[in-house]
């Protein structure tokens, strides 16, 4: 149900079938998915005959599907919250290399107002389409830029080395792909730290320690590990996650996850086990149903629909464009 009657104007409120990725053209997002990304696997992990039903066969819900009547609210918001900030940062790089070097004739004054007006765009327009969703996020980046923003005590835009960077790596027998967030040079610790944004409703010792074993942060202090950006700019010496906590108060809580090359061993055996059963299931043309995980956080699978009937009916899905 829609949560009424604060000062947030329009919080909680989702449109029927609508997404702020519908004002997205072509290939104009500056983050998302990989190709073989956390995602992708934790399909797999999920339901095998899931993760064959959207990645082999291709299909996906389409638009007149009753999971498409609520879109999934953390969803929708942390997107185009990731969104917003990788314009921001990716703006900054227009006029600052890497090194925190001029490239551009911008005066600081024009690269501060262009990072804003970059971070805003996408937030104006998602505005047209989706305006609770829009709502909700300007007011998570109004907070952000209190703290972070332009002539603020924690500007770091300088250290940017990398923002929404792509790295695929297939070193250990198992393809991996993951999109770091942003990567900054710590000149105290002297060497990089990748920095994953994230939204949160709550921020509890349970979410803090969920960070130390979780499967997408793993694999992206593995990428970096085998990827040829250790040979260039030496081995990770953080890992900083920030946190936008959903309250009517909002906080930016900023928590650093240890690089602990015994975790991401251990997460190479795990990924290796998947693979072989990934493996195994194409080479039997066979992917079972995990009838017990139909169901999660109380939110039933896209593919609910369809196994239900135990049949070859696709009615409510497409082939994915």
């Amino acid at each position: 149900m829609a949560e009424q009657g604060n000062s947030w104007g329009a919080f909680g409120v989702f449109e029927a079938g609508a997404s702020w990725e519908d004002v997205l053209t072509g290939t104009e997002r500056a983050g998302g998915p990989s190709p073989h990304g956390s995602s992708w696997w934790k399909d797999f992990r999920t339901c095998e005959y899931l993760f064959w039903a959207k990645h082999v066969r291709g299909m996906e819900a389409a638009s007149t599907h009753p999971r498409f009547e609520k879109l999934h609210e953390a969803l929708e918001l942390g997107g185009l919250y990731h969104e917003a900030l990788a314009r921001y940062y990716l703006e900054h790089l227009k006029h600052f290399d890497g090194q925190g070097m001029a490239i551009s004739d911008a005066s600081q004054e024009e690269v501060d107002e262009a990072c804003i007006l970059a971070m805003y765009d996408i937030v104006n327009r998602a505005e047209k389409v989706v305006p609770g969703t829009a709502t909700q996020v300007r007011r998570y980046l109004e907070g952000w830029l209190q703290l972070f923003g332009p002539g603020r005590p924690l500007d770091d835009r300088r250290s940017t080395m990398y923002v929404e960077q792509m790295v695929e790596v297939d070193a250990d027998g198992f393809p991996y792909s993951t999109r770091w967030d942003r990567v900054f040079w710590d000149a105290k610790l002297g060497g990089p730290v990748l920095q994953e944004h994230k939204t949160a409703s709550f921020y509890s010792e349970a979410l803090l320690a969920s960070y130390r074993t979780d499967p997408q942060m793993i694999g992206q202090m593995y990428c970096w590990e085998r990827s040829e950006f250790a040979k260039r700019h030496g081995p990770l010496v953080g890992y900083r996650v920030s946190i936008c906590v959903k309250k009517a108060q909002r906080e930016y809580p900023q928590e650093d996850v240890p690089v602990n090359g015994k975790v991401i061993k251990d997460w190479v055996k795990d990924q290796r086990w998947l693979y072989m059963q990934m493996q195994q299931c194409a080479a039997l043309k066979t992917w079972p149903r995990r009838r017990g995980n139909c169901i999660q956080w109380m939110r039933p699978c896209e593919f609910h629909e369809h196994c239900s009937l135990c049949s070859r009916n696709w009615y409510g899905y497409s082939k994915k464009r």
